[in-house]
């Protein structure tokens, strides 16, 4: 075979290669967001349980008070309020933490997708480049 033949044949092969690449990270990228969305609906699951933990655990603490004689005020309020309030910081973290997770899944598949992109026009303009010399 006569090296043009070649080199097209290369340059076929070439934009093959790109082409599946770049499919390829595609479908990476998707599972990437796919995992992302997981782990934030995760996190928002688990935020929600601990709200709810955190109220029944102060129901209960509001009637252990009740039984054992304590009027509900003064310092038993102030108690059930910082309780309430470390319940919701920690509830609130667990949101921002799945989101943070999330949002680095996204930028993960966005950068991968860019990765395929180039990758797919790199070997294109390769193949070319190779197809042209073998013009001259």
């Amino acid at each position: 075979m006569d090296p043009l033949t070649l080199a097209l044949i290369a340059f076929g092969g070439s934009v093959f290669s790109g082409t599946s690449q770049y499919k390829s990270s595609k479908a990476y990228a998707s599972i990437l967001e796919s995992e992302g969305d997981q782990a934030y609906y995760e996190g928002l699951r688990e935020a929600m349980r601990m709200r709810e933990q955190g109220d029944m655990f102060i129901s209960e603490q509001g009637a252990s008070y009740l039984s054992s004689g304590v009027e509900i005020g003064g310092s038993s309020v102030v108690v059930m309020a910082q309780t309430k309030r470390f319940i919701e910081e920690e509830a609130t973290a667990t949101e921002r933490s799945s989101l943070a997770v999330k949002d680095r899944a996204y930028r993960n598949a966005s950068l991968k997708r860019k990765e395929g992109k180039a990758s797919m026009i790199s070997s294109i303009f390769g193949g070319a480049l190779n197809v042209a010399g073998e013009m001259e």
